[in-house]
């Protein structure tokens, strides 16, 4: 298996189709001025509709808006954005799964209490925590665990968010997706439709009675019995001034809100997303992530070398047993698995079906499937 000599897309990739200068399409592209997200067309109009949204919003309630905040960069970036430039008056919303690090958590308060955000949390029943992520670990689509858990995770977060600020009658929630994360339909807002069509893609996991109705009735499932339509929900770094990863964390170690030592992606991540990294690389020979990863490096947000040392490294560790085992061992047996069950299920993992093909799809190009603007 080779790797671009720019990034480090490998030859096992569709986007790969390397040239004679051992340069993969991505790279080409880039190089020829091609960039992956949408128009910059698309993103003024979608400046525009956020400013006329906050407008017809700030100051006709006790609060404007629903921010959904997660102890990590982008989400407390969203927040001074809304609170420095926009002048909102927000409350903050945190979902507690049960495996988020005590960092995690720590960033969180600290971000909260730096902007003057009220925050309110909905942690997870024990029960249900490990009900739900063994349902997923079980399901994998055949992109790995990584493609298939974050997915219905953030699904639900979402789900909770809505239901959290419906309840309160909040007109709009705000998620801080960056650029990054956008593809499909998933661009600036999440149209009811196709938070329904992902929604349907999680199969019959809702519908098991061992789920209290009272817990079941926190979340807004689409389709529900009163059809009652959600808050507007909206993604506003897709279409906001978002600078490097880089300039962003400065920004916050600038403003007080989390210094830049505390803001580093893989001190915020949570014990699953180690899991399903360790997994996913014993099961396809490669950490996950080499995509996004690849985009930065092409935009000299990130050094290949450093990335790819760090590749090798991680996977060697992972081969070995050497990678985080006690954290390994007790979060596989907090959702009820040993790590030979779940290497079997991703080894029968299944191939992507419509409901999930656009739902944080990591694909560098980020085509939007949706004409713009509606």
């Amino acid at each position: 298996m080779s790797t671009c000599k720019k990034c480090l897309v490998t030859s096992s990739r569709p986007e790969a189709d390397f040239d004679s200068r051992g340069l993969c399409r991505l790279c080409r592209d880039y190089e020829s001025g091609k960039r992956g997200g949408a128009s910059p067309e698309l993103v003024a109009w979608g400046r525009k509709d956020f400013s006329a949204t906050v407008e017809g919003i700030r100051g006709k309630r006790a609060c404007d808006a629903l921010v959904c905040l997660s102890g990590g960069k982008d989400s407390a970036y969203l927040a001074s954005l809304l609170r420095g430039e926009y002048d909102l008056k927000l409350v903050g919303f945190y979902v507690d799964t049960g495996f988020q690090p005590a960092f995690s958590r720590a960033n969180l308060d600290r971000a909260a209490d730096r902007l003057g955000i009220p925050l309110e949390v909905f942690s997870w029943p024990d029960d249900f925590s490990r009900r739900f992520y063994r349902y997923f670990f079980t399901r994998p689509l055949a992109s790995g665990l990584t493609g298939t858990v974050c997915r219905v995770c953030q699904l639900a977060i979402i789900s909770a968010a809505l239901g959290h600020a419906r309840r309160r009658g909040i007109p709009l929630v705000l998620i801080g997706y960056s650029p990054y994360q956008s593809g499909g339909d998933w661009f600036y807002e999440l149209k009811p439709e196709v938070f329904a069509s992902a929604w349907r893609a999680m199969g019959d996991f809702w519908s098991d009675p061992a789920i209290p109705p009272g817990l079941r009735g926190r979340f807004c499932i689409p389709e529900g019995p009163d059809g009652e339509p959600p808050p507007r929900l909206l993604m506003p770094l897709h279409v906001l001034n978002y600078p490097s990863e880089r300039e962003v964390r400065a920004r916050l170690a600038r403003e007080g809100i989390l210094p830049s030592s505390r803001s580093l992606p893989r001190k915020t991540k949570c014990d699953l997303v180690r899991l399903m990294a360790y997994l996913d690389t014993l099961h396809f020979g490669a950490p996950p992530h080499r995509l996004l990863v690849s985009e930065k490096i092409r935009r000299g947000e990130a050094s290949r070398w450093k990335y790819r040392a760090a590749f090798r490294a991680f996977s060697w560790l992972c081969r070995l047993g050497l990678c985080q085992p006690a954290l390994v061992r007790a979060t596989l047996r907090r959702i009820g698995l040993t790590g030979e069950e779940a290497l079997r299920c991703l080894r029968e993992g299944r191939e992507s079906d419509e409901g999930y093909r656009d739902v944080f799809r990591m694909d560098p190009r980020r085509e939007l499937t949706r004409a713009f603007p509606p």
